[in-house]
């Protein structure tokens, strides 16, 4: 995978790390704290080191070519607070548990590839530069609920027929969700609970 920028001399040296193009480090701690590489022309599978930053609050991998699934492990960062994923050839498949993702503030997932259903091996979403509007039926698990410093949810264009768990109107921080270009089916009766929403697209 072709994931190292050109300034970087091996992704583990330990000193100048927050030198390095995307990377900052905690001052007070000396660990890594964000890696923000969007749009960086990075290519190949989601290095699955990454997981091992067990201080990082913010990760943006936004607008790349990165493809194949992510590993289970991400589901596991109990720090981490922005996650932006989004514009990628990526397969995300959200497990039945998010409790350890308890930090979570904002999640893009938009143009990617959702997998709905447990065990469902049906890939939903972009493809090159099309999006592909595939009728997969099932719903967003209700382990979305789990994350209760959610403030911002991005599944736009996605081209995903899916249902909408109440639970994620339940998060008691949430302000903003962007379910656009999907076919969002049954109802969403329960947004009366989100009592800080404050867009909802």
């Amino acid at each position: 995978p072709n994931f190292e920028l050109s300034e970087w001399k091996g992704f583990l040296i330990p000193n100048e790390l927050s030198s390095w193009t995307g990377v900052k480090v905690d001052a007070d701690t000396g660990r890594v704290s964000t890696l923000y590489l969007a749009s960086n022309g990075l290519k190949g599978a989601f290095p699955e080191i990454i997981c091992g930053l067990d201080q990082l609050k913010w990760l943006s991998l936004f607008g790349n070519d990165l493809e194949g699934e992510l590993p289970e492990a991400l589901f596991q960062m109990e720090n981490l607070e922005i996650l932006e994923l989004g514009n990628n050839h990526l397969t995300i498949r959200l497990p039945d548990s998010l409790e350890k993702m308890k930090s979570l503030k904002w999640v893009d997932l938009g143009h990617t590839k959702l997998v709905l259903g447990v065990g469902d091996t049906v890939t939903i979403g972009s493809e090159g530069d099309t999006t592909r509007y595939n009728k997969i039926e099932g719903g967003l698990p209700s382990s979305l609920g789990q994350l209760t410093s959610l403030e911002e949810f991005y599944i736009g264009d996605l081209g995903m027929e899916a249902t909408i768990p109440d639970e994620l109107w339940t998060l008691p921080n949430l302000k903003q969700v962007s379910l656009i270009s999907n076919a969002i089916s049954g109802t969403i009766s329960g947004v009366g609970a989100a009592k800080n929403l404050v867009r909802l697209s």
